[in-house]
């Protein structure tokens, strides 16, 4: 299904990134953070999807939307700043072949930020910020592709026989 790999794709992306990695270690969750994660980290969550279909019911892509935003324990939004334009520097604007499907036909056309994301919450006396936006995806699962037609093989040459020399 288009979402699970696309989100893995987003995922594989995020955690490949040394700039990001350096700012929140491994520290990338889908959906949701476990009980007592460390701060700051980065949150992947679908938010919705609406499939683009052909003649019948043939699917032709599906425009999905992501909220990636990183979440912090802070007073103001400047020490996610960091984090926030990083994930934006890797997904605004990247395609590609969706990771671990290598000539299935599946792929990311396009991810680009549609709006930003920026609110605070206060749990148990904390204040929490959260800051990103989300992310039009555009992605194609066409099946698997038709396997590629074998080359001919080149027949060998035959040697040149020398020329003789003119008497």
């Amino acid at each position: 299904m288009e979402t699970v790999r696309t989100e893995a794709w987003l995922y594989g992306l995020l955690t490949a990134d040394s700039e990001l990695t350096t700012l929140v270690d491994s520290r990338v969750y889908s959906g949701a953070a476990p009980q007592g994660a460390t701060l700051p980290y980065v949150i992947i969550s679908h938010q919705s999807g609406r499939d683009v279909l052909g003649v019948g019911t043939t699917r032709i892509m599906s425009h999905l939307t992501y909220l990636v935003k990183a979440v912090g324990q802070c007073q103001s939004y400047v020490a996610l700043e960091p984090i926030a334009d990083a994930i934006d520097a890797l997904l605004h604007g990247a395609s590609g072949e969706i990771a671990g499907t290598a000539g299935a036909g599946a792929e990311l056309l396009a991810c680009t930020r549609a709006m930003t994301v920026a609110y605070a919450e206060a749990q148990e006396g904390q204040q929490y910020r959260h800051l990103g936006g989300l992310y039009h995806v555009v992605a194609t699962n066409r099946g698997p592709l038709p396997p590629e037609e074998p080359e001919e093989p080149e027949e060998p040459e035959e040697p040149e026989e020398p020329e003789e020399p003119a008497p």
